[in-house]
């Protein structure tokens, strides 16, 4: 999906912070470049085109279908799987999100806490994210708030099996998380909690709780694989000469 130039509010609001040296308070963006983001996670059928091999593993779930989510890899193997996608193509180039990139899709020109507004979900679920049924069939204690989301969910679902956001992005707020790679903000720092080589991820899972807003950042020491983590791509414009 097209990623449009223009300046957006990304960052959290000052009642939506979790966590303190972690989260970047809301200020504007400005997308000086447009560019397109895969609109889904990339899936287990597409990653294995690059590793045949690969398993997703872990907490005995059912996530190796085709169409779920591809998790368990380190962020150095998502950006060989870009540049292996890259090498592929004429026309393209390929590469992970910026974290300013990804939250400026992810909130598709909203201020609201979510994509859909300020309110956790009483109908229909928007995205997969954490609720009873996992907790109950899992075990896990995480905590679950009164009147959380149910999606009757355990595990990872096919992509693209919710509601898209506004700009037509599917589980920019469940189903994985998602490698970023760099900060990507020109008027901010990199924050304290990430140091140089962690990786960072965005966004809620199907097994985190649902304080997890777009602008809580999730780091993993030296960029180590991570069950609930997968990935999707930029391709930046203009596109290649050929």
């Amino acid at each position: 999906m097209l990623i449009p130039t223009g300046t957006f509010t990304i960052g959290a609001r000052p009642n939506d912070r979790v966590q303190a040296d972690c989260e970047q308070l809301q200020h504007e963006h400005t997308v000086r470049n447009a560019f397109y983001l895969q609109a889904t996670e990339v899936t287990n059928e597409q990653y294995r085109r690059y590793r045949p091999t690969h398993d997703n593993g872990g907490w005995g779930l059912d996530t190796n279908g085709p169409a779920q989510p591809a998790v368990v890899m380190p962020l150095s193997d998502a950006r060989r799987f870009a540049d292996f996608v890259s090498a592929r193509d004429d026309s393209r180039t390929y590469r992970l999100p910026t974290e300013a990139e990804w939250e400026c899709a992810c909130r598709a020109d909203t201020t609201t806490r979510y994509w859909w507004g300020n309110e956790n979900p009483t109908g229909p679920m928007p995205e997969s994210m954490r609720d009873a049924t996992a907790r109950v069939a899992d075990g896990m204690l995480w905590h679950l708030r009164p009147g959380a989301p149910e999606d009757k969910l355990r595990s990872t679902e096919d992509v693209a099996s919710f509601h898209p956001n506004p700009w037509g992005l599917y589980d920019m707020h469940g189903n994985v998380s998602e490698w970023c790679d760099g900060l990507g903000s020109q008027d901010t720092q990199p924050l304290a909690c990430a140091g140089p080589g962690d990786g960072v991820y965005r966004g809620r899972a199907f097994c985190l709780p649902t304080k997890f807003l777009p602008s809580r950042r999730g780091v993993s020491p030296g960029g180590a694989a991570r069950i609930a983590v997968g990935f999707r791509l930029v391709s930046p414009l203009p596109l290649r000469e050929k």
